[in-house]
């Protein structure tokens, strides 16, 4: 749905009642819904869809749920039930089923999504997740075992085994463009196979692949053991990308116009209080990392040298940014992509779909730079 008004989101919304509070799901265990807000007939209701596993790269919701009291709307305006999935094109479907009414989605089942008029209403996307190739954010990297002998694009071959978790995922598309760019055709010159993210570290030591893509915080656990990284998600494309982000079914909007604004000013206010500063130093940032610790199950001295740490390589826990406007061209380029490569049936124009009215004003500009100096 497109605002031409950021005016036009002080409508007053229609309330739902949340019925049952359940305990917040785990990425690593538990129920696979949960509750976050009071139950109440003032508060308007949004399920909410997210990936478990992901949250070091998916933040959004993640942050807003689990920091909830750092959050000015959910509790007082709107209470979120949050529906725990496998996987974006997951998120979709309940999304497409009714049964969430915003979610994560990256840029390929998106546009698939569209083509196939999974989301009868349409849907908006209101707020990004991750960037490739912006300062503050973790490229993903793809690397061999250290001694392996692929240092270069000239040592791959129709043998070398490179994995991803999925083909047609984000960071699958981001890997084959690179190869592309790099004159590795990704269906010939190399065998692309698809492994879970959290086993691709023990397949690469034991070679039964070659190459892997590391998500965090996989690549901390396990680079020391790794060679250099080949390439990463940033490699094959000359702008920002934006292959994972938050939509809003349209129906949805219709119905509760403020929700979305609260939503992403609540996941502004929390990034804010993760990043406060004072003399140079983040004062929550023990804290924080405590919380998500107890949250995912992933202990704290595997976060620290993750969780938004400054220097080359960006391994920082996103997003270390101060602007989130999205443009057509931080998204289009991958769509194309995956057209080109088979993985959607044709190019849908997303940024028809990009909906930067729900941006409060102190982050209506493209990510450029990171909270400190």
């Amino acid at each position: 749905m497109k605002l031409d008004e950021k005016s036009t989101r002080r409508n007053v919304i229609k309330t739902t009642g949340v019925t049952g509070v359940a305990a917040l799901a785990g990425c690593l265990g538990g129920d696979d819904t949960g509750s976050v807000g009071d139950a109440g007939d003032s508060l308007a209701e949004l399920t909410y869809a997210r990936t478990g596993g992901a949250e070091l790269s998916t933040p959004a919701m993640f942050l807003v749920d689990t920091f909830s009291e750092q959050a000015p709307h959910i509790n007082e305006d709107y209470a979120a039930n949050i529906t725990v999935t496998q996987g974006t094109s997951e998120n979709i479907s309940v999304m497409g089923a009714g049964e969430a009414d915003a979610g994560i989605m990256a840029f390929g089942n998106s546009a698939s999504a569209v083509t196939e008029g999974t989301i009868e209403s349409d849907f908006s996307i209101v707020v990004p997740e991750k960037w490739y190739g912006v300062d503050g954010f973790f490229d993903d990297p793809f690397a061999p075992l250290e001694g392996s002998g692929i240092t270069d694009f000239d040592d791959l071959t129709p043998d070398t085994r490179i994995a991803t978790n999925v083909a047609g995922a984000a960071v699958d598309v981001a890997g084959r463009v690179a190869l592309q760019q790099n004159g590795i055709d990704p269906e010939t010159d190399v065998n692309m196979v698809e492994v879970n993210f959290g086993a691709i570290p023990s397949q690469v030591r034991e070679g039964a692949i070659d190459m892997g893509v590391f998500v965090q915080p996989f690549w901390e656990e396990n680079k020391e053991e790794m060679g250099d990284p080949l390439f990463d998600t940033a490699t094959g494309f000359d702008q920002p990308i934006l292959p994972l982000f938050t939509a809003f079914r349209d129906d949805y909007i219709d119905e509760n116009p403020e929700v979305p604004g609260w939503f992403v000013e609540d996941f502004a206010s929390v990034i804010e209080y993760i990043f406060e500063q004072e003399n140079g130093e983040f004062v929550n940032r023990e804290s924080a990392m405590q919380t998500i610790s107890n949250s995912i199950d992933i202990p704290t001295e595997v976060l620290d040298p993750v969780f938004f740490a400054e220097g080359e390589g960006q391994n920082g826990f996103g997003p270390i940014i101060d602007g989130m406007r999205m443009e057509p061209e931080n998204i289009n380029p991958a769509v194309e992509a995956s057209a080109d490569l088979g993985f959607i049936s044709e190019f849908v124009d997303m940024g028809e779909r990009l909906d930067n009215s729900y941006l409060p004003d102190r982050y209506d500009q493209p990510p450029e730079g990171r909270f400190y100096e």
